[in-house]
């Protein structure tokens, strides 16, 4: 079995995922704009070709926050009434 290859390490995969600088982007659009494919410019910035797409899809570099708000979001008032509540019963015992 000559034909074996070691498979990719884990930050090799990893580094795939990672999210291309705004410098990276805006080099990714001027090579398409120079008429290079999806995948060869994925292969020449070390991304998936699928990165490649959605950055075009956006037009450029867009700043990512969270996903999705915190668990308790706007529920601020209702936490801080039950933690006065519990606080009060904690130092004074029904």
């Amino acid at each position: 079995m000559d034909d074996w290859v070691q498979p990719a390490s884990r930050g090799e995969l990893l580094r795939r995922e990672v999210m291309q600088t705004p410098e990276e982007v805006a080099a990714l659009l001027r090579l398409m704009a120079l008429g290079w494919g999806v995948r060869r410019i994925a292969g020449e910035l070390g991304c998936s070709h699928m990165t490649v797409r959605r950055y075009l899809s956006e037009g450029g570099w867009v700043a990512r926050g969270r996903g999705r708000p915190p668990t308790l979001s706007g529920l601020e008032e209702w936490v801080a009434e039950r933690a006065l509540l519990l606080d009060h019963l904690a130092h004074h015992p029904v």
